[in-house]
């Protein structure tokens, strides 16, 4: 595979300032082996940053729907549940620094995704979403994703995996 820019932040060649988005692209012609080798990545960012990722999904860019009615966009967020990514994404919340403008619509958080994979969202009025997920619930799936994420991550080490987004999402919900 080719390096990526994931490669360059766990070779120390770019560093994390504390400030940082972490954003990360998926794309449909990734195969199940290449979502995999980008969750380990992202999985040594995470314990190592103490950051979570916000997703994008590209592919459907001209698809004038939103990815929650695109039934191939769904089947992905579904397999990326499934294969622990909610372990590594920024669980709630989009960040407090994005312009009301940029990006909007285009950065899913972990709550997102599970939403969207759920089927459990409700529409609003400028025709995004509203994740409607229990934080219960959440916690839970976020508990799941990081014992998969640890036994595909870590083979080694299968209680590993990155706790961080739990921790993320207790301490926001200690905020509000």
């Amino acid at each position: 595979m080719q390096p990526t820019a994931l490669d360059d932040i766990i070779e120390g060649k770019v560093q994390i300032s504390d400030d940082a988005l972490l954003t990360i692209t998926l794309c449909t012609e990734m195969t199940d082996d290449e979502l995999l080798d980008t969750l380990r990545k992202m999985d040594h960012i995470c314990d190592t940053s103490g950051k979570g990722f916000y997703i994008m999904f590209h592919g459907w860019d001209d698809d004038p729907r939103g990815l929650w009615d695109i039934p191939e966009a769904v089947a992905l967020m579904k397999k990326i549940v499934e294969m622990g990514f909610l372990s590594v994404l920024h669980p709630v919340d989009p960040p407090d620094n994005q312009p009301e403008h940029a990006l909007a619509g285009l950065l899913f958080t972990g709550a997102h995704v599970k939403a969207i994979a759920d089927g459990t969202f409700d529409r609003r009025d400028d025709g995004s979403i509203s994740p409607q997920i229990d934080v219960i619930e959440l916690m839970r799936a976020i508990n799941e994703a990081n014992e998969r994420c640890g036994r595909q991550c870590s083979p080694t080490d299968p209680a590993a995996g990155s706790g961080a987004m739990l921790t993320e999402t207790l301490k926001r919900l200690r905020k509000h």
